[in-house]
């Protein structure tokens, strides 16, 4: 009977990282249980030189002490406003003046994030852009499963739980009263905590040790089917091509890239094989909630695709907008190109009035 409970619950319209977004709860107690036992990471280039030299996980360090609601804080919002914080906290003296700017796709030292497991496939979507201009997107992505029953004292909250979110902001307000940016800052905060569900691991933990007892394994994503690495990867390069495309042309992207992804996915996760020394007792149970998540994504993305309002003029306005778009690149050019060159301009036309005007009053002087 759970097996056929745990597709059905409940489903709320929320305020998330892309504006209105659904959310599944499954009805299944044995699902809801697991989602709250264990946690899912996508691991860093970074996370993976450490797991293969040391065998541990650990945040990237950083330069002086920040509290840990600062290194949270940061972590959930949005890449393009993290810059903006850094350069205000230093302004302030609440981060030292050698702290990374975060002005790229960079891991946010002091903290390691996890997400649950149902939640699994917007990460991955969005670590997707973390592999961009890159070759081998899906070979060099591995995921870590753990269980959080043996995380203890380790030091981690989990802002999955929306008391937890309003504790950090309210921690946030307490420590900068006057922050200029807290507004903002907390409206992102929470739409990323109800898109990404992240749990933050401020401490390093032994990952060879979890594996050795069955309580943590690897997916290791490189080692898939030829066909579905391909999909996958596929997936991958329209996202990034479909991004950049958008900051070019100033054109809103149409989201054709989600279902290819989540496709691929729902393959990866039937066909993965864990890497651990004991295998993890309930993995079954877990690739079914990593595919129930997956799939729930994948079904909201055809159902906006489906649902969603035709445009008139179709491909032809898709063009003219990319024309309008590059008309106004080119009188900005213009514009600027004008302005630096006005000073020179006035000046030459004003001795040539002057020029003209003097011929004629000579002339006139003339018998």
């Amino acid at each position: 009977m759970e097996e056929i409970l745990s597709t059905f619950g409940q489903i709320d319209l929320v305020n998330g990282m892309y504006g209105k977004e659904h959310v599944f709860t499954s009805g299944s107690q044995q699902v809801q249980e697991a989602v709250r036992t264990y946690l899912i990471r996508v691991l860093t280039e970074e996370d993976v030189f450490r797991l293969g030299s040391f065998g541990k996980l650990a945040p990237e360090a950083h330069p002086g002490q920040v509290h840990h609601c600062i290194l949270s804080g940061l972590r959930l919002c949005r890449h393009e406003t993290r810059p903006k914080l850094v350069a205000d906290l230093k302004d302030i003296g609440m981060l030292d003046p050698d702290f990374p700017a975060l002005d790229q796709l960079v891991p946010v030292p002091g903290t390691v994030s996890f997400t649950t497991l149902d939640r699994w496939g917007p990460v991955y979507r969005v670590f997707v852009d973390r592999l961009a201009d890159t070759f081998f997107p899906t070979a060099n992505t591995n995921c870590l499963v753990m269980s959080v029953a043996d995380f203890g004292i380790l030091g981690i909250r989990h802002f999955s739980d929306p008391g937890e979110v309003q504790v950090l902001l309210e921690e946030l307000e307490d420590l900068l009263p006057e922050f200029s940016m807290m507004k903002t800052w907390q409206a992102e905060i929470k739409e990323c905590a109800t898109t990404l569900a992240e749990s933050h691991l401020y401490n390093e933990v032994d990952v060879a040790a979890m594996m050795a007892v069955g309580s943590a394994c690897l997916l290791p994503m490189g080692q898939l089917p030829g066909h579905i690495q391909s999909e996958l990867s596929y997936a991958a390069y329209v996202k990034q091509k479909e991004k950049r495309d958008k900051n070019v042309y100033g054109v809103p992207i149409q989201g054709h890239h989600i279902h290819l992804l989540y496709k691929g996915l729902l393959q990866a996760i039937e066909t993965v094989v864990p890497v651990g020394k004991i295998p993890m007792s309930e993995w079954e149970l877990i690739r079914r909630i990593l595919r129930m998540g997956v799939l729930f994504q994948m079904e909201c993305s055809i159902w906006r695709q489906v649902h969603m309002k035709p445009r008139a003029g179709g491909k032809y306005l898709f063009f003219a907008r990319r024309f309008r778009a590059a008309f106004w690149r080119f009188a900005k050019k213009v514009g600027i190109a004008l302005l630096v060159a006005a000073p020179f301009l006035i000046r030459k036309c004003f001795l040539s009035l002057r020029r003209v005007l003097a011929q004629r009053a000579s002339g006139l002087a003339s018998p």
